[in-house]
């Protein structure tokens, strides 16, 4: 089944003031700052002295402001049955909000058409059942297996089952594959596509994959197209179940999913200074994936917003290379936005030296985690580097306000992962998503232990009571400090390739958990 949505028109919210607390303290103290200000003046003239101040943006940014217009977010996703996803008005709403704000500003501000197949599994038409000569048990869709994103719809019936040995990475794996059987095959040593391709050339009529031991969740991952056969992910219980006892076992199994055409945009707002060689994209994913969003990624989105207000306002005083402030749609549903945008700086005059992107850094529960430059799924020396030079610019941070961290394996988990991918190097801060915080970090971050580090993630509960102000205070601080030297150093691009990686204690670096998202998983 296919269908076609596009963003819908909205009304604009009433414009608000940008930073109302902000403008309030300027209207009350325009006199006396005037009147102290002309007096320093005389004084420091008289002294010789010049009339300077250093600009700071992790002071100037400011996490009152941010949680103000995170109770508009909140606002847009009420008027929208609590929505702002890609296919509903409520993401069409927040761009319109962020497009508002920066309506006054000294940025360039125009939008970016993003469009993708929003792939829905039809779950109460599923069905995965497999019988012995003992009798029949039926599966539990999600819990037990997962239509591979992008599947074909398909059915088998009664169909006998094959084992692919040596995780079915070569043709004589499937030397003797009875053609119409249904492939059950090992996650591991090659691609879900050629695992997929092989079945396909020899006759399967549908493939299982079995994921890891160490995941509890099914295997998935997107499929190629052009695949003509359904693939279902399975839980490694599952699939060793079906494994052990494959030759004695038939299945009927039935896959449906819709797909409906999405048409969105992201919205960029650059600055009208800088090197454009050394141009720094500083990205938020817009919009949600369940419900209002407000952590995931509100907290990324609107800090990304304060800080480009006040980047407008004093650009002039600071930035030395060209910043880009993205805010990407269809992050949830598959980095559409930023892969649009990533595929499209072949065509324009600036050059991206790096990547800095925020999401989730208001978790309740949280944790600090930097992203492990030396995972960087591109291993270049440029990216590498500066990777590793990015990350150690954070811990540097936290270090000098003696803040505790944890280390996390970079994986394609939010939108810098498009830069990654083209060699372009990239970092991040967060609080966490579902890691589950253990009795160690409870002790370095308070909170609880054995629960996750945000326990609305992808629910319907991630609203603005959802968001920590106090780990905001350190997040939103964070990434303004590392925006601002990284905006400031003419040499950026010799400053990356320079980053050496540093000794990591055991007890600073941690596994994420396995995380679902639409291109995470694609490799193996």
């Amino acid at each position: 089944m296919s269908t076609e949505r596009g963003p819908l028109l909205v009304e604009p919210l009433p414009p608000r003031r940008r930073c109302s607390a902000r403008n309030n303290r300027k209207l009350l103290y325009a006199g006396l700052v005037v009147a102290a200000a002309a007096i320093c003046a005389a004084i420091l003239i008289g002294l010789g002295l010049a009339l300077t101040q250093e600009f700071v943006l992790e002071d100037a940014v400011e996490v009152g402001d941010i949680m103000e217009m995170l109770s508009d977010l909140q606002t847009i996703a009420d008027q929208y049955d609590g929505k702002r996803d890609d296919y509903s008005g409520g993401y069409a709403a927040s761009a319109k909000y962020v497009l508002d704000k920066l309506s006054d500003t000294d940025l360039l501000v125009y939008t970016q058409n993003v469009s993708y197949v929003l792939y829905t599994a039809v779950w109460d038409e599923m069905t995965f059942e497999v019988s012995t000569s003992m009798g029949s048990e039926v599966y539990v869709y999600y819990d037990d297996y997962e239509a591979f994103e992008m599947s074909p719809n398909g059915t088998v019936s009664n169909t006998a089952l094959t084992s692919i040995p040596n995780y079915g990475c070569n043709e004589y794996d499937f030397d003797g594959f009875v053609n119409g059987n249904v492939a059950l095959i090992q996650r591991g040593n090659c691609t879900w596509a050629e695992k997929i391709t092989l079945a396909e050339q020899h006759g399967a009529s549908m493939a299982l994959m079995v994921n890891y031991p160490e995941y509890e969740d099914p295997a998935w991952s997107t499929v190629e197209e052009g695949v003509s056969i359904p693939i279902f992910g399975l839980t490694y219980e599952l699939g060793k179940m079906m494994w052990l006892s494959s030759s004695s076992m038939t299945l009927t199994a039935t896959l449906v999913a819709e797909r409906t055409s999405i048409f969105t945009q992201n919205v960029i707002a650059e600055t009208t200074r800088g090197n454009e060689n050394n141009t720094i994209v500083v990205g938020a994913h817009l919009d949600s994936f369940m419900g209002s969003g407000i952590n995931d990624n509100g907290s990324g989105s609107i800090t990304l917003l304060e800080m480009a207000l006040v980047t407008s306002e004093s650009m002039k005083k600071w930035v030395e290379n060209k910043i880009i402030f993205a805010w990407w749609a269809a992050e949830e549903q598959g980095f559409w936005g930023s892969e649009k945008f990533v595929s499209e700086l072949g065509s324009v005059s600036y050059k991206v030296a790096v990547n800095m992107n925020m999401d989730m850094l208001g978790s309740p529960n949280y944790m600090l985690l930097i992203l492990d430059g030396t995972t960087a799924f591109t291993q270049t020396d440029y990216c590498v580097n500066g990777c590793v030079q990015l990350q150690n610019m954070f811990t540097d941070y936290y270090d000098s306000k003696e803040i505790p961290y944890v280390i996390v394996e970079m994986e394609a988990w939010s939108d810098f992962a498009p830069f990654i991918q083209n060699g372009i190097p990239g970092c991040a801060t967060d609080s966490g998503a579902n890691e589950v915080k253990g009795i160690s970090e409870r002790s370095e971050f308070g909170g609880l232990a054995n629960t996750p580090a945000d326990p609305c993630y992808h629910t319907e509960c991630d609203t603005y009571d959802n968001v920590s102000e106090d780990v905001m205070k350190i997040t939103v601080a964070s990434t303004s400090h590392i925006l601002q030297e990284l905006g400031g150093k003419v040499d950026l691009r010799e400053f990356l390739l320079a980053g050496t990686p540093r000794e990591v204690s055991p007890t600073q670096k941690v596994a994420r958990p396995y995380i679902r998202n639409i291109k995470r998983n694609t490799h193996k």
